[in-house]
Order: C-alpha cells, then structure tokens, then sequence
C-alpha cells in the first residue's frame, strides 16, 4: 500500500493520532466532523450507495450500522445523522470518508 492520501475524522481523540501517524510519514489529513460537514458526508455515501457506484463488503459490523444509522428531525428544524443510543457509527464515517477522498481526489487503484 501507498497511499497518496489518507481522510481520518479529527474529531475526539481522533486528532492524537493523526498526528502520531503524520509523524510516521503516513499522509493523513484530518476531516472535521460536524452538524455541517457531516450532512454532505453522509448524502454522498447514501447516493453512491443507491446508484451503485460503491460496492460495499459483506462485513456484518459495516451492515449493522448502515442499516442502524439515522436522520432525525430536530426541534429547531434541522436534522441530525447519527447511530441510535449506545451503537457506533465508526464504519459508516470510514467508508463515508473513503468514498468522500475517491471523489475530491485523483483515485487511483493498483493491485499489481
């Protein structure tokens, strides 16, 4: 593997280590996870996923969250995406996050 780059979410703790990974070499650049930001996220994953133009593997953990995942109506009239009470939603912001550096990017797969 040679990444040209890597999307890592910055939020929490997430933040140590990108930076120990950036110390590494590795090229991570952190995304900020937000009520604003994760919207568009979460949208483009959804589209790509209904028009086929991801394919997602078999991982029961993956399954279980995507399946799980929702948008809530808040009070003040906006909307939030979110895992239910005591779920994660750790898969569906990765592959998200893939999906979202294979669109901004030149992605480019090598399996030779």
């Amino acid at each position: 593997w040679n990444p040209g780059v890597i999307w890592a979410e910055a939020n929490s703790i997430g933040s140590v280590n990108i930076e120990a990974l950036q110390q590494e070499g590795l090229p991570v650049r952190p995304f900020m996870t937000t009520s604003r930001s994760k919207g568009p996220l979460i949208e483009g994953l959804a589209l790509a996923i209904e028009r086929r133009d991801i394919a997602l593997l078999p991982d029961p953990v993956l399954l279980n969250e995507l399946e799980a995942y929702t948008l809530e109506r808040l009070p003040g009239g906006g909307y939030r995406y979110s895992a239910p009470s005591g779920m994660h939603d750790d898969t569906v912001i990765a592959v998200a996050l893939a999906w979202y550096g294979a669109q901004t990017g030149s992605l480019r797969l090598d399996f030779a």
